[in-house]
Parts: structure tokens; sequence; C-alpha cells
């Protein structure tokens, strides 16, 4: 299944919350830090940046509007930007670990 295709940009109201709980969860992630003391910095930053998807979310949201079930269109739209949002944050997250890691490595190798 193709999510991108599933996404919708007409409704602003689905993505802007899309966008909220997806930030509400990169934030949630954070907290992993806290039970993986034993593991290296770059390990806990690279573990806070990987976040679920979300994609039980999207089959359930596409079984809600096979069943015409109430406001199942509206749950759908935000589910696939919750996906797609997430998806973004993590991409953007892991290359700014990277790119900070790759940085110091340099400096301490020179």
């Amino acid at each position: 299944m193709y999510i991108g295709i599933l996404l919708d940009f007409s409704n602003l109201k689905a993505l802007i919350i899309g966008a909220i709980i997806a930030v509400a969860i990169m934030l949630l992630r954070n907290t992993a830090s806290f039970i993986a003391k034993n593991f290296m910095p770059y390990d806990k930053k690279i573990m806070n940046s990987i976040f679920a998807r979300g994609l039980a979310a999207a089959v359930l949201a596409q079984l809600a509007m096979q069943n015409n079930l109430q406001n199942a269109e509206l749950i759908s739209k935000i589910a696939f930007s919750v996906i797609m949002f997430t998806i973004i944050f993590s991409s953007v997250r892991i290359f700014l670990v990277n790119r900070e890691y790759m940085g110091k490595k340099a400096i301490t190798q020179s």
C-alpha cells in the first residue's frame, strides 16, 4: 500500500490535527532515553528519532470507511497525515543526529 497516495491535502483541519499528534508522539518518544540509561548518547538519539508509523491505524481507518462509520473520512485523513508527518519528522531527526555525530567524529579524528 502506498500511504502517500492516500494523503489528502484538501482538509487543512486534518493536516493540522495530524501534525499536532505527530509532534506529541515525537516528544513522548524522547522519554525512551530514561529507560535506556546504559546506551551510548548516539544510540539514545537514534532511538528517540525512530518512532512508529501507525500502519495499523491506517488499516483500521480504511475499515471504518468501508463500513461507512460516522466521521470515518476525517479519521482516515488524520491517520494518514499522522503517518506522513511521523515519517517526515523521523527522517529529519535521523539526518540531524547523523550529521551531528559525523561532525563530532570528524573533529575527534583531526
